[in-house]
């Protein structure tokens, strides 16, 4: 096996067991305090008594992303923004390599011998950054959904249209997740069966 294969493999093995080092502020810590500022936006805007739905709706979105905030600092799952340079696993990878990975990572079926054990240990990284994000997203959305309803109360049709489409993008984005996670346990599963 080639020793950059090699490099970029202990890297994606390092990411998918103990993650990414966080320099500065983690994504969960981004999240909270910007769902933190939407309820408070929220908030500010309650003008009639059937908004306070919408103020609790987007209270609960900051909780749970808070909630999950705190619970990944204390698991150690925080989610950096950036990857530094000697965490990169694809930067010790020649670029015909990476196109090569990619294409790998993109198909199930096309997994050869000396990339699986890579594409192993990359599906397995990002498998674990998902789950890191997820609960975040749901957080997110609640807030959002709180943040539009509010907008709608005191802007009439125009406002609706901004909840519609958060519910188009979520819908987008659990069928897209889903489609991807299959794929990706499937090229995972032929990665697994060529090591073994």
């Amino acid at each position: 096996m080639d020793d950059h294969l090699i490099t970029a493999t202990r890297r994606a093995d390092h990411l998918a067991t103990v993650g990414g080092t966080v320099i500065g502020i983690s994504q969960q810590a981004g999240l909270a305090g910007l769902s933190v500022l939407w309820t408070a936006l929220t908030a500010v805007g309650i003008a009639r008594p059937t908004e306070l739905v919408w103020t609790i709706i987007a209270a609960t979105g900051a909780v749970v992303t808070v909630t999950v905030w705190i619970r990944a600092r204390r698991a150690g799952a925080l989610l950096p923004f950036f990857l530094t340079a000697p965490e990169r696993p694809l930067a010790a990878l020649t670029p015909a390599q990476r196109r090569e990975l990619r294409r790998q990572l993109r198909r199930p079926g096309t997994v050869t011998e000396p990339y699986a054990a890579l594409v192993r240990s990359v599906i397995d990284w990002q498998r674990r950054s998902t789950r890191a994000a997820v609960p975040m997203l749901v957080g997110m959305f609640l807030n959002s959904v709180g943040l539009s309803g509010s907008v709608a109360m005191t802007n009439g049709p125009a406002g609706w249209s901004l909840m519609v489409g958060l519910l188009a993008v979520a819908v987008f984005i659990t069928v897209a997740s889903r489609v991807e996670s299959r794929r990706q346990l499937r090229v995972r599963e032929q990665a697994q069966h060529d090591t073994c």
